[in-house]
């Protein structure tokens, strides 16, 4: 299955875990799974309008989604998702 690594600020709404199996064939059928077991996860990822936060980078394998098929970029069962959050600094 697919692993969904989680980054520290979204590891409180699904029970702290820092990565998930997740059988599913495509990036968002990932993460529509994610939320139906930790309902509320995807809230994070998206704004009003359904699509991912701009400071939120979702990689397949190391490499960026918007490079690949976007959201409905296929998964095979070796494969490693990553959610990236930008953070503020100065």
């Amino acid at each position: 299955m697919p692993t969904l690594f989680v980054p520290a600020p979204f590891r409180k709404s699904v029970e702290d875990l820092s990565r998930l199996e997740v059988g599913a064939g495509s990036v968002s059928a990932l993460l529509r799974e994610v939320d139906t077991r930790y309902p509320g996860f995807n809230a994070q990822l998206h704004g009003p309008d359904g699509s991912v936060k701009k400071y939120i980078r979702i990689f397949v394998n190391g490499k960026d989604i918007k490079a690949l098929d976007g959201m409905e970029t296929a998964l095979d069962t070796r494969d490693e998702v990553f959610i990236v959050s930008a953070m503020a600094g100065g």
